[in-house]
């Protein structure tokens, strides 16, 4: 059952990564990024792809024409490609991650590779 409220402009607030959120609230509080409520509402994702880029690097930036979906490879090469990621400290901070979990002393040189320990 839904009840309709008059119209409400959100508060929105800059969480750490630097994404806009919102807090809606039904019977429990929930944090939701304003990026994606545009995507899921506004931009039909026919792939099914799981993440949402935006296209000029601006993470406040959520019009609709700035936002697209995208895989977590696509957004991590747009990222590459236009500089948001500093490609040489991420592999040092996950080199360094590696080192911490007792993978040996082996470098990362490949940044696929070291997105994958990451992820472990």
């Amino acid at each position: 059952m839904y009840r309709i409220v008059p119209e409400k402009i959100l508060k929105t607030n800059m969480i750490r990564k630097g994404y806009l959120q919102v807090k809606l609230c039904n019977q429990a509080e929930k944090s939701l990024l304003v990026h994606r409520l545009v995507a899921e509402a506004f931009i039909p994702n026919v792939e099914n792809k799981e993440q949402i880029n935006h296209i000029n690097g601006i993470k406040t930036d959520n019009r609709i024409e700035n936002l697209e979906w995208v895989t977590g490879k696509d957004n991590i090469q747009h990222a590459m490609k236009t500089g948001l990621i500093d490609i040489e400290e991420k592999r040092k901070r996950l080199n360094f991650y590696r080192k911490r979990r007792g993978k040996g002393d082996k470098n990362v040189k490949n940044l696929q590779t070291a997105m994958s320990y990451q992820k472990q």
